[in-house]
């Protein structure tokens, strides 16, 4: 008998658990079998990985305008020290692992930073569920929601067939509540089951044997 509960990773993520659930067949290829070729990439998520690692390590860059964001970032971001915070919990049974944009441990606040072209509004931070599961992953950890939570919207532009930063920094403040994280608990729970499923039917049909 084939008994699989072996996972692509031992734990759930957000780029995992949002993956397996607008596309099965994407996750498979590109967590299951490795393939390269299925991986999500653009010129603004390369720019927006470049701008989160300065932000993260203070390193100077050689790209004027990611020097000019790290200037202009709110003094509210540059007090939560935690910068690129990892963090694994527990939750109902499933391992689950993120790393916070910014946190502070002792007062729990949260921050999170996206960079693109897309305008954010205020209903769009309000359900966005990436905030949503590391809210629930706090609750997880401390046992107490986050006390304030914050994303920063740096927005970018494409110009002369580039992504560059113009320097606007929005800001947003939201909150979740216990109604939420419960919520997003059971789709935490549905995306975990698939994964499972994927894995073992992928083990199976390579007649593999643990």
């Amino acid at each position: 008998m084939i008994k699989v509960f072996n996972t692509p990773r031992p734990y759930i993520s957000w780029s995992q658990l949002s993956l397996v659930l607008s596309d099965p067949e994407r996750y498979r290829q590109v967590y299951v079998l490795g393939n390269d070729n299925f991986k999500l990439g653009s010129a603004e998520m390369t720019k927006g990985s470049k701008i989160h690692k300065c932000l993260e390590t203070g390193e100077e860059s050689k790209d004027d305008d990611i020097e000019f964001v790290k200037e202009m970032m709110p003094e509210t971001y540059k007090k939560l020290k935690i910068k690129e915070y990892p963090i694994t919990v527990m939750c109902d049974r499933i391992p689950v692992f993120g790393k916070f944009d910014a946190f502070n441990k002792k007062t729990l606040e949260l921050a999170e930073v996206k960079t693109g072209t897309t305008k954010w509004t205020q209903r769009m931070v309000d359900t966005n569920k990436q905030i949503t599961m590391y809210s629930l992953m706090i609750y997880c950890k401390f046992k107490k929601l986050p006390s304030k939570i914050t994303l920063y919207h740096i927005k970018t532009i494409k110009e002369d067939n580039k992504i560059v930063a113009t320097g606007e920094i929005e800001s947003f403040q939201t909150k979740r509540t216990m109604v939420d994280i419960l919520s997003f608990q059971q789709k935490m729970q549905v995306a975990w089951n698939k994964i499972i499923e994927l894995t073992t039917k992928e083990y199976k049909s390579a007649k593999l044997i643990f």
